[in-house]
């Protein structure tokens, strides 16, 4: 069993319940918040000499790995720190929020004899596997377009219980651009083994609530490095159903549409055919295995099993297999958010995202120094 301890209650808690199937052992847990700490402690069983209200001291009980579900901007310091000590981080999305955080990651990453991913938990969905499973096995063709939406409608996340704003309105709310896309962005990137290398934004600016100066809707059209086009729309504040994990993907011989409510179905039309058919109709053929063997789990993770198949897979890097979102697919599919507030400032133009494996990346750094809202 790997060791491991949980930074961030909130979010944190709902992994408790399948951390031993996945094959951890909690053994610490931190959060600033004492009541969120307290309720967590007592749901996960962790002695009070096992519970902090800061993370340093999380990481002096050396723990195999560590789960950070922590607030957006405290990712990268708090990876970097665990990278550090040798112990192996699964950090939730994004990355990092500036291009600064970018270059002090991948160093850590690369310098570090600890292993780092991405719990982007989007990628293991039934849907999303499927797909993936029916796109590698050819059956929509050459691929060469997608789409992605990520909308959510998280106000009520921007204010606490004493009325105070949360870390959501100075990092989700008052960015103009795509501040959380990674949802949107990594399935189609996935199943057509590509990255963007070049993207134009716009945003609507701000229309639904005026304690917001961001965008209520942007729009990222996207060129990928293999020629295909990926247009992705995140909203974190329109009034309206959410719809967390829609998608499109178009092939040569066949495409897939995700379903667009809640009563309605997943479809896919392939061998050039003019007529939709359930996705589910193909459940047998391409369902993975692990959708089978892991029935009692996947009933007590969140996002209907994509939680418990991240920790499954994060299990492996730690018992010394490849990360399968590893750094720079991390900030491949982080990027992208950032870059779309640079077109957006610079009225929509065509901006490259640079590639984290190379220089390009140092260069980019100095993207941060005009925006005043970036640390």
């Amino acid at each position: 069993m790997i060791r491991i301890a949980i930074a961030g209650c909130r979010r944190g808690h709902a992994f408790i319940p399948i951390l031993k199937d996945a094959g951890f052992t909690l053994v610490g847990a931190m959060d600033p918040n004492p009541d969120r700490l307290s309720t967590f402690a007592q749901s996960a069983g962790l002695s009070p000499t096992a519970c902090f209200d800061n993370y340093e001291a999380l990481l002096s009980l050396r723990p195999d790995a560590v789960l950070l579900a922590s607030p957006m901007p405290n990712h990268t310091p708090q990876a970097i720190a665990a990278l550090d000590r040798g112990i192996h981080v699964l950090s939730e999305v994004p990355a990092v929020v500036s291009f600064g955080q970018c270059v002090r990651l991948r160093d850590a990453v690369r310098s570090s004899k600890a292993s780092y991913m991405m719990a982007e938990n989007a990628i293991y969905t039934r849907e999303a596997m499927m797909i993936g499973a029916m796109s590698k096995a050819g059956l929509f063709g050459d691929l060469y377009y997608a789409e992605g939406e990520y909308l959510h409608d998280v106000r009520s996340s921007v204010v606490d219980d004493a009325g105070q704003f949360t870390w959501r309105k100075r990092w989700q709310m008052d960015r103009r651009g795509a501040t959380y896309a990674t949802h949107a962005i990594a399935p189609p990137l996935v199943w057509m083994n590509d990255r963007v290398v070049e993207l134009s934004a716009v945003g609507t600016g701000s229309h639904v609530d005026d304690r917001f100066n961001g965008d209520d809707t942007c729009v990222m059209t996207c060129k990928t490095g293999g020629g295909r086009t990926f247009v992705v729309r995140t909203d974190l504040r329109s009034p309206r159903p959410a719809r967390t994990a829609y998608y499109q993907l178009q092939g040569t011989t066949g495409c897939y549409e995700a379903a667009q409510s809640p009563q309605g179905h997943a479809r896919v039309a392939m061998n050039e055919c003019r007529e939709w058919t359930r996705l589910s109709k193909f459940e047998r053929e391409y369902l993975p295995k692990c959708w089978r063997d892991h029935r009692r789990a996947i009933r007590q993770s969140k996002h209907g099993g994509a939680d418990f198949f991240t920790l499954l897979a994060f299990a492996e890097v730690c018992h010394g297999a490849p990360s399968p979102v590893d750094v720079y697919t991390a900030l491949d599919w982080t990027l992208p958010g950032l870059i779309s507030e640079v077109s957006i400032q610079r009225g929509g133009q065509p901006v490259q995202v640079p590639s984290p494996r190379t220089a390009e990346l140092d260069d980019a750094a100095a993207l941060d120094a005009g925006n005043t809202l970036i640390t």
